[in-house]
C-alpha cells in the first residue's frame, strides 16, 4: 500500500492498485470500470506466472500484451535487506517499467506472429478449457520509408542469425516464420528503419533514463545490467542471487545481450551509471553472440584504461564473467567527472551510429583525456576513413552507399565536395566495396577510435572542378573522372570531334546528327 501511494503521488498519470494473488488470479488484470488505460505494468512476487492467461486477459481489456511490462519484485527486491534500499529499488524498477510502457510504439500485424503455447506453461484448469493455447510474439519489421536498402545497405540482413531478412524487389523484408526475435537487426540498422515491438530503441532509452534519474529515489550509486530473458530467468545461480541482493544493480531486459552495442554501454556511463554489466544467457548463446559480447566488453575496458578510469565499470556478469566482486569499481565517484555526469543526463537514444562518439566525447572532456587518444580494436564501434585524392574520381558512389551519412557529396554549379564525419562512421566498410576504384585502394576504412578525428567534425576530403559541356554549358562530370576516362582511352590521346568527351549527352546526339547529315 505504501508503494502504491508513492507511485500515484510521484506521477499523476499513474493509477496503481494492489491486487492480492494476481499471479494466481489473472482475471483481476482487467482495469476498473471507466478506466481507459492502454498500458499496464505488473509488479509481481515471482516470475512464475500464467503468461498465456495474462495475455488473454490483457487483450480482452483492450491492452496490447506485448506492451505489458512485468517486474519480478519478489526476486529483484525482496533479498535487498539493507534499510529502505529494498523499497527504493522497487520504486525505481516500477518507475522505469512505467517509462518503458509509455514509450511502447504499439504493434501491427507485420510485427507479430502467433505460436502455440508450450503445455509446460502454468495455467488454471478453467483457462485450459476456455482459452486457446495461442501466444503472440513480436517479430522485426522494416519501415520502407527509412530503409536505404536500395542504395545497397544490408547491415540488418548481415546481422540476422536466422536469415530472416531477405531481398524483396529493390528492398528488404522480414520472413516472419524465420524471425526469432533477438533485436540484432534493430541495433545494426543505422537509420532506425527496423522495428521490434516491446524492445524498441525508444523504450530502452526511456527505461535507462528513468533508472538513472536523480530526482526519483535516493539510491546514490546505480549500475545498469542488460540481460536477455534466459539470463533473467537464471537468477537461481549464485551470481543471480548476488545481483538480486544488490541495491546497486538494476536490470534492463533485452531480447539478446548481443543487441547491446558499445555505444549503448558508453552512453549509460555518460548518463551517470556507476557501472554497466552484461548478463548473457547461461550456456551457449542461441544466436551465436558470445564472441560479440566478449569483444564489446573488452573494447570498453581497454578504453576506460586509456581514459585513466577503472575497467571494472564495464564487465560481464554471471558465470561468463568469472568470479568478481560485484561492488568492485562502483565506489562513489568524486571529482570533475562525478559532477559532470550528474549534469549531463539526456535523452538522445541508445542505438545509432553517433551514440558511441557522442558519449565518448563527453567522457573524454570530463576525464581530461589526451586529445591524441587513439585505439584500434576489432570491436570498435567507430571507424576512420582514409582517401587517396589522386585516385578518387569524385563519382560519389561511396557517399550514396554510406548508410550512416558519414560520407556526403555536395555538387555545386562549378565544383563538388566529398566530406567525411568520423562521428557518424561505424566502420562498416560499405564504401570500400562499392568504390569503382577499389582495386587501387582509393578508400580504406579501419576500426579505430580516434579522439582527434571525432573532435574535428565534418572535414572535406576532396574538392574538384566540374567540367561543363562545350556546347550548352551543362555540367558533365568531375575533372578527375574526365581525366580517368581519357587515360582509359589511351595515353596521350587528345579527344577530338569524333570522341565528344567535352559534350553532354544531348549535345553529343545533336553533334552526331549534324555530322551525318
Amino acid at each position: 500500500e505504501e508503494l502504491r501511494r508513492w507511485m500515484e503521488e510521484r506521477d499523476a498519470g499513474i493509477q496503481a492498485r494492489v491486487v492480492p494473488g494476481l499471479c494466481h488470479s489473472p482475471e483481476e488484470l482487467a482495469p476498473p470500470a471507466g478506466d481507459s488505460s492502454r498500458r499496464i505494468v505488473l509488479g509481481l512476487c515471482s516470475s512464475d506466472y500464467p503468461e498465456l492467461e495474462m495475455h488473454s486477459r490483457a487483450r480482452k481489456a483492450g491492452i496490447d500484451p506485448l506492451g505489458m511490462e512485468v517486474v519480478d519484485l519478489g526476486t529483484l527486491c525482496t533479498p535487498v535487506m539493507v534499510g529502505e534500499q529494498g523499497m527504493e529499488k522497487a520504486r525505481l524498477l516500477l518507475l522505469a517499467a512505467v517509462a518503458r510502457a509509455r514509450a511502447y510504439p504499439g504493434s501491427s500485424p507485420a510485427g507479430l506472429k502467433a505460436y502455440l503455447s508450450p503445455f509446460s506453461q502454468r495455467m488454471s484448469r478453467r483457462a485450459l478449457l476456455t482459452i486457446p493455447p495461442v501466444l503472440y510474439q513480436a517479430v522485426a519489421s522494416i519501415i520502407n520509408e527509412g530503409c536505404v536498402a536500395e542504395e545497397g545497405c544490408t547491415l540488418c540482413a548481415q546481422a540476422c542469425p536466422r536469415g530472416a531478412i531477405q531481398g524483396a524487389g529493390r528492398g528488404l523484408q522480414v520472413v516472419r516464420s524465420l524471425c526469432d526475435p533477438c533485436g540484432l537487426c534493430v541495433a545494426a540498422c543505422p537509420r532506425g528503419a527496423v522495428q521490434l515491438p516491446g524492445s524498441s530503441p525508444a523504450q530502452l532509452d526511456a527505461e535507462v533514463n528513468a533508472l538513472l534519474g536523480k530526482d526519483h529515489v535516493s539510491l546514490a550509486e546505480r549500475c545498469i545490467f542488460f540481460a536477455c530473458r534466459r539470463g533473467i530467468q537464471a537468477f537461481g545461480n549464485a551470481g543471480g542471487k548476488e545481483l538480486a541482493a544488490s541495491p546497486h544493480w538494476l536490470p534492463v531486459q533485452v531480447p539478446c545481450v548481443g543487441m547491446v552495442s558499445v555505444g549503448c554501454i558508453l552512453e549509460c556511463l555518460a548518463r551517470g551509471a556507476s557501472a554497466v554489466g552484461l548478463l548473457p544467457c547461461s550456456g551457449d548463446c542461441p544466436f551465436g553472440q558470445r564472441e560479440a559480447w566478449e569483444g564489446k566488453v573488452a573494447y570498453c575496458r581497454e578504453l576506460l584504461r586509456l581514459l585513466g578510469e577503472s575497467p571494472e565499470r564495464v564487465r560481464l556478469l554471471g558465470p561468463e564473467g568469472g568470479e568478481r566482486d560485484l561492488d568492485a569499481g562502483i565506489v562513489p565517484l568524486s571529482g570533475r567527472y562525478a559532477r559532470g555526469r550528474r549534469e549531463h543526463q539526456r535523452s538522445g537514444g541508445l542505438i545509432g551510429p553517433e551514440v558511441a562518439a557522442r558519449a565518448l566525447l563527453q567522457m573524454a572532456g570530463e576525464y581530461d583525456a589526451p586529445p591524441e587518444l587513439s585505439m584500434e580494436h576489432p570491436h570498435s564501434p567507430l571507424g576512420v576513413l582514409q582517401l587517396r585524392p589522386d585516385g578518387c574520381t569524385g563519382c560519389g558512389v561511396c557517399a550514396s552507399s554510406c548508410p550512416t551519412g558519414a560520407l556526403a557529396l555536395e555538387r555545386g554549379v562549378e565544383s563538388l565536395s566529398l566530406s567525411f564525419d568520423a562521428v557518424l562512421c561505424s566502420g562498416c566498410g560499405g564504401c570500400v566495396s562499392k568504390c569503382p576504384e577499389s582495386p587501387m585502394e582509393v578508400i580504406q576504412v579501419r576500426r579505430v577510435t580516434d579522439l582527434a578525428r571525432l573532435a574535428q567534425g565534418r572535414v572535406e576530403l576532396l574538392r574538384d572542378e566540374v567540367v561543363r559541356c562545350s556546347g550548352c554549358g551543362a555540367p558533365i562530370a568531375p575533372r578527375a573522372m574526365m581525366e580517368r576516362v581519357e587515360r582509359m582511352l589511351g595515353r596521350g590521346h587528345a579527344p577530338g570531334p569524333s570522341i565528344p568527351l567535352r559534350y553532354c549527352a544531348s549535345c553529343q546526339v545533336t553533334s552526331t546528327f549534324d555530322r551525318s547529315s
